[in-house]
């Protein structure tokens, strides 16, 4: 997980971990393309964008903007979908999801608290959290 910042980017990213990104601040005016879709929107504090493992995506906007990144990978969504939720993953999809609202966005939150106060048992709880999101994403974003 990291806290990133960025401000008038145009980049083309490729994504070999499932991506989801919290956005903080005041938000930014993000433009995303990926499979020949392209959407637009006005982000703000708390949107919740998830990314799944696959082609580039490219990213365009000019404000500041600030997001909690947290990285999963295939193996370990794989495990979680075998293990938690009895399907196997060749049977689940994630979905792109752009701007969603929730779970996501608190759990993240205070996991990023945890990692700045780097508070006791942190290695636990920053596994206990990690562990939610990701069974929040199979569960409720997940396609069968």
């Amino acid at each position: 997980m990291e806290l990133r910042r960025a401000r008038g980017i145009e980049v083309l990213l490729p994504y070999c971990d499932h991506v989801i990104a919290v956005i903080l601040g005041s938000g930014a005016k993000l433009r995303q393309c990926r499979r020949g879709r392209t959407v637009s929107r006005t982000l703000r504090a708390g949107d919740v964008i998830i990314t799944p493992v696959g082609e580039p995506k490219r990213w365009q906007h000019v404000e500041d903007a600030l997001a909690i990144v947290l990285r999963l990978s295939p193996a370990y969504v794989d495990k979680m979908a075998a293990e938690e939720c009895r399907v196997p993953a060749d049977r689940l999809e994630i979905p792109d999801n752009f701007g969603t609202r929730g779970y996501i966005e608190e759990t993240a939150i205070r996991l990023l608290k945890c990692l700045e106060a780097e508070c006791g048992g942190s290695a636990i709880y920053v596994e206990s959290l990690t562990h939610q999101i990701s069974l929040h994403l199979l569960k409720h974003y997940a396609n069968r």
